[in-house]
């Protein structure tokens, strides 16, 4: 005899007692991951074209989304290293209060909705639309990574920077100078993911991950400052080959600044903060590419 389905309230009481693990799981308390992979989405679509508040908040959402996938399917990957980790070992699967099973359910759930969102307000082109899904790729392979290479930063880099390029194709087809914003992109994520790396390094060490932080050890400081000046420049050629204006090299110039007082205070610890502010950099960029 089959069993009959648990009552609708006995479901809704449930998920009201799950919704704050799960939110927890998508890093919802934590809004500084979506911001930085939206920052790349609203940078391309500004850069090739210009502020539209509609297209950024939709982005947004995306970006809050994608992040939360992203991190449900890096907890699954890291579950039995997370338990070993002070910062990590409270996280929702690791600590038993979501099943390795829900999570998935979650993370399908997501991008169905994602996928179901971007195709209903058909405010992407197809080649964005396959430029976003194929990032999903990229997405499932980065927590794996840290086992088998000093790089995955790098990996990251290439998956938390893939919205240039969707906004860019948004209004105008690739060019040089989105595959440029994306190659900068790129070395941003590799300075200030590595500055986060630093935080989690001992317990890395001994558990087996891997990061850039424990490959460069006491040379992570120049390794950040290397990679932030590459980004720096690349901005300030876009803004050459573009013919932007004098106030769009003003906040690229803020910009630079910005990241120069994150490497001198890499030295003094507190590496989480160091890598928040980011989100200032990134502010200041967005509207260096606003007022171009």
């Amino acid at each position: 005899m089959k069993k009959s389905a648990p009552p609708l309230s006995l479901s809704l009481r449930k998920l009201r007692e799950k919704l704050p693990n799960y939110l927890k799981l998508m890093r919802m308390e934590k809004p500084q991951g979506s911001l930085l992979l939206f920052f790349p989405c609203v940078f391309g679509y500004t850069l090739a074209g210009d502020f539209n508040l509609k297209i950024s908040v939709l982005f947004l959402i995306c970006s809050i989304l994608m992040r939360g996938t992203g991190c449900i399917i890096n907890d699954i990957a890291d579950r039995d290293f997370d338990k070993h980790v002070k910062r990590t070992k409270d996280r929702p699967i690791t600590s038993g209060k979501v099943s390795v099973r829900e999570a998935i359910i979650l993370a399908i759930s997501i991008s169905i909705s994602i996928l179901s969102l971007l195709i209903a307000l058909q405010f992407l082109p197809f080649e964005s639309l396959i430029i976003a899904i194929s990032s999903i790729i990229l997405v499932i392979i980065y927590p794996f990574c840290k086992r088998f290479t000093y790089f995955p930063q790098a990996i990251l880099g290439l998956t938390f920077n893939i919205g240039a390029l969707v906004g860019w194709r948004v209004i105008e087809p690739l060019n040089t100078t989105a595959i440029l914003l994306y190659i900068g992109l790129i070395f941003w994520t590799l300075g200030y993911d590595t500055i986060y790396a630093l935080s989690d390094a001992q317990d890395d060490k001994t558990i087996g991950i891997k990061s850039t932080a424990l490959y460069f050890k006491e040379k992570t400081p120049l390794f950040v400052s290397s990679c932030y000046t590459v980004f720096s420049l690349i901005l300030f050629i876009i803004g050459y080959l573009e013919n932007l204006s004098l106030y769009y090299h003003i906040f690229m110039l803020l910009a630079s600044s910005h990241m120069l007082m994150q490497i001198l205070k890499v030295s003094k610890g507190n590496y989480n903060a160091i890598f928040r502010s980011n989100i200032l950099t990134g502010m200041i960029i967005w509207l260096g590419f606003i007022v171009k």
